[in-house]
C-alpha cells in the first residue's frame, strides 16, 4: 500500500530488487483536481499520480489503484476525469469505492455542516448506496457507475455507448451488461497470458 507521494524511484527500486512478486496498491481516490484539493485536502496532484505510476510500470511490478465515487460535491464530469485517469494510467487492477464520511474524519463535519448527512447515519461498507443528499449525482447514477466502472476503464473507447446504455437503464441492459462482462473477462485473460 503506498501514497502516490510516497513512491519514489529510489524505494521502487529496493523494493523490484527483493526478487520477489509485488503488487503496489495506490490510493489514488479521484482524478478531478478540484476533489483531490478542495474536498479531500489532498496533497497530491493527478500529475504525481502519474509519475508514481511511471515509476511502477519502469521495475515492471504490478499495479493497483483505488479510487471512490460520491465524494461531496462530485459531478458526473469529477467521475469521468477519475476514469480517464485510470484508462491513461493502465493500471492492472483498480478498484472503486463509495464514500462514507466516517465519524473523526474532517468531511463528516464537512457533510454534517452542509446538510449532506444528519450525523445519524448507520456505518455502512464501501460498496453500499451513497448516504449523501443534496448531491449534483443521484444515488442511482452513482451506484449504475460505480457498476459500469470497469468497463469504462478498460474496454476501448469505441464501447462507451453500449456502456452507458448498462449504466444510465441497467433493468433493461441486463444482457447487454453482461456480454460486456464477458468481453471485458476474455479481453482482460488474453493479454494476461500473452505477458
Amino acid at each position: 500500500m503506498a501514497r502516490p507521494e510516497s513512491v519514489t524511484d529510489t524505494r521502487i527500486k529496493l523494493v523490484a530488487g527483493m526478487g520477489v512478486p509485488v503488487q503496489i496498491s495506490l490510493g489514488v481516490e479521484s482524478g478531478s483536481e478540484r476533489i483531490l484539493r478542495d474536498i479531500c485536502n489532498r496533497k497530491t496532484t493527478v500529475q504525481q499520480i502519474k509519475n508514481s505510476v511511471k515509476i511502477i510500470k519502469k521495475y515492471k511490478l504490478r499495479s493497483t489503484a483505488y479510487t471512490m465515487i460520491a465524494f461531496p460535491t462530485e459531478t458526473r464530469e469529477d467521475v469521468f476525469e477519475t476514469i480517464f485517469l485510470i484508462r491513461e494510467l493502465e493500471v492492472n487492477t483498480s478498484i472503486m469505492s463509495v464514500f462514507f464520511p466516517f465519524k473523526g474524519t474532517p468531511l463528516r463535519k464537512y457533510c454534517i455542516e452542509n446538510g449532506y448527512i444528519s450525523g445519524n447515519e448507520r456505518t455502512r461498507t464501501f460498496t453500499d448506496a451513497s448516504i449523501l443528499k443534496n448531491q449534483p449525482m443521484s444515488v442511482d447514477e452513482i451506484t449504475n457507475l460505480r457498476r459500469t466502472y470497469s468497463l469504462y476503464t478498460k474496454l476501448p473507447e469505441e464501447y462507451f455507448p453500449k456502456i452507458e446504455l448498462c449504466e444510465r437503464d441497467y433493468e433493461h441492459h441486463k444482457t447487454l451488461y453482461n456480454e460486456l462482462v464477458s468481453t471485458l473477462q476474455r479481453d482482460y485473460y488474453n493479454a494476461w497470458k500473452l505477458k
